[in-house]
């Protein structure tokens, strides 16, 4: 039709209506019986292209306010005067700018601005709106050069509808911050994902409670190998209420989450491509390789992967945490860790070491080495019982520690230090079945009792066993009773001994009589003689 306009243009013609039954315009079947020409015949051929529409010219504007009636009050009321007061919805923008108006060449002005009629307003728009500039750009340019009342409405409109503007448009202001709330006690939830370094994959782990970090070097990301450091973990600290991840395809298998129900562990996943959800793991993250660029740097590339995660854990564990104000170790191991700086505090334990050290560095100093002796080696043990020997035959049953032995003294068995007993050659003869029993050592110089070890404490019908060369009598429940046959010396402090082997008055051996019942008595009183 547009390349039919051009030719008809040339010519002047009136249009007539004619019926459809009168054209005679040929078809196709008219057109077959022709034999087609091979030669070619030349022809005009035209090209048209719709031009686009020229720009607005200010004579356009002047033309457009005189037709409109609301702007062609405007300009009247502009170069005659405002009234006080104008009663028109319409004239109130105006009216409220009228300091502010003027006219230039029959077109309204408000300060350096253009004012627009309601004609042409559409087509500015969409000149505004050319390149899709954006909402901001676009108000700048019309806040140079034109205006119109809600002038700002209509291009924030146009540009909202825009699906070109909408598809590319700039992300919205972040939401406010709603932190995760702090467990009550450690390794109760944990967030966990996964980080890439350098072609190499580490699985982070972080303690919500007390910031404690755990950090695996994998060689493989699948969810068999997770679950395995997973269990590690659970058998190392205990298993969590709640573990945080992303949708990564390792932690929304169906392993993982039926190794989370047989567990008892609570998997919460965070939105799809919003990793502030599960801030701590990011955090954790970015922590660590941040710490691998710097061991970079710093050279200490030729230590092996798991050599430098170690330095790293250890002071990240060792340092007070932002948050918490003390560091990680304090808080899950309740403790500090043990680390260089640590020597720098003074060590109350290692002075107490060095000073005991020091005192039996002096103590030792010219004694002989530490004396041992073997089972049934015969010795003699200090008597602390009292009596004419210093040194009573024993021989060595056991040695208990480096300075403890059981000794068998007589028919007992005692405990004694090695500072107590010294070597001896002497035979001892076997005096019969070693017993450990609690006995009564009654000392007839301090008349005093002292018990010894038993495992038989009944003693019923305590009878008298005369010990040779010894001033101390010895009780006992399965000694035979003896009968002295000479006379004994007898001193003033045996006269008073309520056990005394002799009777004074008679001068005679005294035997008690075994079927009398004698009780044995811690401070028993005192005889006086007659």
């Amino acid at each position: 039709m547009q390349r039919w306009a051009l030719i008809l243009s040339a010519y002047q013609y009136d249009i007539a209506y004619r019926k459809g039954e009168e054209h005679a315009n040929a078809d196709a079947f008219s057109r077959l019986p022709i034999e087609s020409d091979s030669r070619s015949e030349e022809a005009n051929i035209y090209h048209s292209t719709q031009l686009d529409e020229l720009p607005l010219r200010s004579e356009d504007i002047k033309e457009e306010t005189r037709k409109d009636p609301v702007l062609s009050k405007v300009l009247s009321h502009t170069l005659n005067g405002w009234p006080n007061y104008v009663a028109e919805a319409n004239l109130q923008p105006y009216f409220q700018h009228r300091e502010h108006l003027s006219t230039e060449q029959g077109c309204l002005l408000w300060g350096l601005r253009v004012i627009i009629p309601p004609a042409l307003r559409e087509r500015l728009l969409n000149d505004l709106h050319e390149q899709h500039v954006g909402l901001c750009a676009m108000k700048a340019l019309a806040r140079s050069y034109l205006w119109w009342p809600n002038l700002d409405k209509e291009i924030e409109t146009l540009v909202n509808a825009c699906s070109v503007c909408q598809s590319s448009r700039n992300t919205p202001p972040v939401a406010p911050l709603f932190s995760w709330s702090w467990p009550k006690r450690v390794w109760q939830r944990l967030h966990i994902d996964f980080a890439e370094k350098d072609k190499q994959h580490f699985l982070v782990v972080i303690d919500s409670h007390s910031k404690w970090l755990e950090v695996f070097h994998m060689t493989s990301t699948t969810s068999n190998r997770t679950i395995e450091v997973l269990r590690w973990l659970f058998a190392s600290y205990d298993l969590p209420e709640e573990i945080v991840s992303d949708n990564g395809p390792q932690f929304i298998s169906s392993e993982f989450e039926q190794f989370m129900v047989k567990n008892g562990v609570k998997h919460t996943l965070v939105l799809p491509y919003h990793p502030a959800s599960n801030g701590a793991a990011e955090r954790s993250v970015q922590i660590l390789k941040r710490a691998l660029l710097k061991q970079v740097l710093n050279g200490d590339e030729q230590y092996s992967m798991q050599h430098r995660l170690s330095n790293f854990l250890l002071k990240y564990r060792s340092t007070p945490h932002s948050v918490t104000g003390v560091s990680p170790a304090e808080l899950f191991l309740k403790r500090q860790l043990r680390n260089k700086f640590s020597l720098l505090q003074p060590n109350l334990e290692g002075r107490v070491s060095c000073k005991q050290i020091m005192q039996k560095k002096h103590h030792d100093k010219g004694r002989v080495q530490v004396r041992s002796f073997v089972a049934n080696q015969t010795v003699r043990v200090r008597n602390f019982r009292g009596g004419l020997e210093k040194w009573v035959p024993g021989k060595i049953v056991k040695q208990l520690g480096p300075l403890t032995y059981l000794v068998r003294v007589g028919p007992n068995i005692r405990y004694a230090h090695v500072d107590h007993i010294v070597s001896s050659g002497e035979e001892i003869l076997n005096d019969g079945p070693t017993k450990m029993e609690t006995e009564k050592v009654v000392d007839t110089s301090l008349h005093t009792t002292q018990p010894i070890m038993t495992s038989d404490i009944s003693t019923s019908v305590p009878e008298i066993q005369q010990a040779p060369q010894k001033s101390s009598l010895i009780l006992s429940d399965t000694s035979p009773a003896p009968v002295v046959s000479k006379p004994l010396q007898v001193s003033p402090a045996t006269m008073l001994s309520p056990t005394n082997k002799t009777d004074i008055t008679r001068n005679t051996p005294y035997t008690p009589d075994a079927s009398v019942s004698i009780p044995l008595r811690r401070n028993p009183p005192r005889y006086r003689s007659p």
